[in-house]
């Protein structure tokens, strides 16, 4: 199968390389039978150029525009960058089309601009007329989703590619610890003044980090850093490797802190890494608007800062939020998540077009039935993932993340209704749940199989959680032990033997919440050790493995010491406040210790 890839070859710009690369990873490494190659405005002789320069296109090749049997050969056509009305590559797109065997997607990069939102109906007649020939259409930005929705034009709502590829770990990073500043011009005539706030930058960053290193994207880059370092006593300058996209996300991935001014990708790579940041924008850029909606959906709108303000005052702005960085680290953790589900989403549609046979878990190349506890890995905590849904078509499985405000109510129906001193929340995940009822006054400690959410926990919870599993807390009785999602993870086979030792560490109550499927629905189970079939991937993402009604759970559960207290699980629904969609009564179990005879 020929994928071929419009608009953004990349070469010589390394945030639009790291979304070919990501292409790659995604469209080709899990499968045998996958050919990919870019196109572009290019001659024959530029073309081969590029493939002899670059590694990575010597096995992708560039394909010369003027190339009409290279074109008109692809099974998939994938189209990136551009805006609404002028999608770049529409030659290449005109005749894959007249070839009859190509499916056409579009993955546009610009968020919609104001002409576009004000232009009636001109304007929408231009879109309409610029997308018409797309089979598949995805956006990049919120704007441009909502503007083709509202003109009933079907679109995915994806985000950048950049933020997911391979890591050059082979590179020798810099000696830690490091800031990092992108410094970009972007106007030869008004050069001053954008070295005048890249010091203000620099200076700022410099009060706070031993060090800050100069990230150059592309050559034009590195000449302005080459001249602006000189203003900062020779600070660093990482050449050359701009050349390697996955080299400069290892870079980043390692750094405290990062700051661009004028480049998107950096601020991409560092929110896909975790890494708290900051932009410097230039509001007469295309992605202007894109930045800025990206930061205020990552609910950092006030680490955006205008390149038109007073450099002094763009540095102080910068500073104060270096200063409060700790504080935004959560906030990141959550929307680097939120992000690689959108760039997962993009690909759906491609995937769906392209029709592949593949095992469960493409990002993670997972095939076996058997969940292992690596599986709940930063992916699971910090990510999404993508499946076949039975009918065929690819979805994105987004778990959970993140801190959740509903904890507050249940530690307060917690404390007021079964009164603990002690407490142990079996698969506490991150330990947020576990966080309030120590701060309610409770000797609570978590247990949690994944090193993973143990090295992310909350803030100061790392000291109250215990990485493995149940039977590692031996000898030890509390009031209450909780157990949240948690259950539908364990195989079959090995529940009895779990709940016994749920029973053995519980004093006075159990509270279940479990994923069961409601009495009208059917129930799935996904057996230990055998593969998963292809039917079942939806649920296999989220690592449910056993899905039975309430009553199987209960009879399960139940025995001469411990019965269900459905009083006061009535008094649960019943509680101020307890108003979440996803506690349904059909999910909520609580044991309590019978009486002795």
């Amino acid at each position: 199968m020929k994928v071929l890839c419009i608009g953004f070859y990349g070469h010589g710009n390394a945030g639009d390389e790291a979304i070919a690369r990501c292409l790659d990873r995604y469209l080709c490494k899990p499968f045998e039978n996958v050919e990919m190659g870019f196109s572009t405005v290019m001659s024959f002789g530029e073309a081969e150029k590029v493939n002899e320069s670059n590694p990575f296109y010597l096995k992708r090749p560039i394909i010369s525009v003027y190339d009409l049997e290279g074109i008109q050969s692809p099974d998939i056509v994938i189209v990136g960058g551009g805006d609404l009305s002028g999608i770049y590559g529409l030659q290449q797109v005109l005749k894959a089309k007249e070839s009859g065997r190509a499916a056409i997607v579009a993955r546009i990069g610009t968020s919609a601009k104001d002409d576009f939102l004000k232009g009636g109906e001109k304007a929408a007649n231009l879109i309409k007329a610029s997308l018409e020939s797309f089979d598949h259409i995805s956006v990049r930005d919120r704007a441009s989703f909502d503007v083709l929705g509202a003109m009933g034009i079907k679109a995915h709502l994806g985000a950048d590619l950049a933020i997911d590829m391979y890591e050059n770990r082979a590179y020798q990073i810099p000696k830690r610890p490091y800031a990092i500043l992108v410094a970009r011009e972007v106007r030869k005539e008004d050069t001053e003044r954008q070295v005048h706030v890249a010091k203000h930058v620099y200076d700022a960053m410099i009060r706070e980090f031993d060090s800050v290193i100069i990230l150059p994207f592309c050559k034009a880059d590195e000449e302005f850093s080459d001249h602006f370092s000189k203003l900062c006593k020779g600070s660093t300058v990482l050449k050359d490797i701009w050349k390697d996209p996955a080299k400069l996300k290892w870079v980043i991935s390692n750094s405290q802190y990062v700051v661009s001014a004028g480049r998107l990708h950096p601020l991409v790579f560092a929110i896909g890494a975790r890494r708290p940041c900051y932009a410097v924008t230039y509001p007469w850029l295309n992605g202007y608007d894109k930045v800025n909606g990206m930061m205020h959906h990552a609910g950092l709108g006030n680490r955006v800062s205008d390149w038109g303000s007073p450099p002094n005052e763009i540095g102080a702005r910068l500073h104060d939020a270096i200063r409060t960085f700790h504080a935004d680290q959560e906030v990141i953790n959550i929307y680097s998540g939120h992000l690689k589900g959108l760039m997962l989403d993009s690909l759906c549609p491609i995937l769906t077009a392209m029709e592949a046979q593949h095992g469960l878990g493409i990002e993670r190349g997972m095939k076996a039935g058997e969940f292992e506890v690596t599986d709940y890995d930063e992916s699971y905590y910090f990510g999404a993932r993508i499946f076949r849904q039975p009918h065929g078509e690819f979805m994105v499985y987004h778990p959970s993340r993140g801190d959740w405000a509903g904890w507050d109510v249940i530690k307060s129906f917690i404390m007021e209704k079964m009164k603990p001193d002690s407490l142990l929340d079996i698969g506490c995940g991150r330990g947020w749940f576990l966080k309030r009822m120590i701060e309610a006054g409770v000797k609570a400690q978590g247990v949690d199989m994944s090193t993973t959410a143990w090295a992310h926990s909350a803030p100061d919870m790392q000291q109250h959680i215990k990485v493995g599993e149940l039977g590692d807390i031996k000898h030890r009785r509390f009031d209450v032990v909780t157990s949240f999602d948690v259950m539908e993870h364990i195989f079959e086979e090995d529940i009895k033997e779990s709940i016994t030792a749920l029973k053995e560490s519980a004093g006075k109550y159990l509270f279940f919440n479990i994923c069961a499927a409601p009495d009208n629905e059917d129930i799935h189970t996904i057996k230990k050790g055998m593969p998963i079939p292809k039917d079942m991937e939806w649920l296999a993402v989220s690592g449910h493995v056993t899905i039975r009604h309430r009553s199987w759970w209960k009879a399960k559960l139940e025995d001469e010491n411990w019965e269900s207290d459905e009083t006061m699980t009535d008094s649960l629904f019943a509680y101020p406040n307890f108003t979440f969609s996803s506690w349904l009564r059909h999910n909520i179990i609580i044991l309590r210790r019978r009486r002795a005879a």
